[in-house]
């Protein structure tokens, strides 16, 4: 399994302008987008391509607070674990592969 596939960078966020921001920095300092993915609460998590437990998880995360940013970050994980908290982003579970 490649090191793309196993770091991923979960944070909930209350608000949603800041997980939107957090997402625009990601995007901004080089992160591609296909290795972004912001859940907002009420999206349909499976249809997204979120396999059922992963939905689940996400979705107990939205039930807490606004939003849910997934970072397939790589050897970026620690670069992209800096940045979520600094935008409001709480960290949730490292390594969990959403998608």
């Amino acid at each position: 399994m490649s090191v793309l596939n196993t770091h991923t960078a979960i944070a909930a966020f209350a608000n949603c302008a800041d997980a939107e921001t957090a997402v625009a920095d990601l995007l901004r300092d080089g992160f591609l987008p296909g290795r972004v993915a912001l859940f907002f609460r009420g999206d349909d998590l499976e249809q997204a391509g979120l396999g059922a437990e992963q939905a689940g998880f996400c979705t107990e995360a939205l039930n807490q607070g606004c939003a849910v940013v997934f970072v397939k970050a790589g050897e970026r994980y620690a670069e992209a674990m800096d940045l979520l908290p600094r935008r409001g982003g709480e960290h949730l579970k490292p390594q969990a592969p959403p998608f």
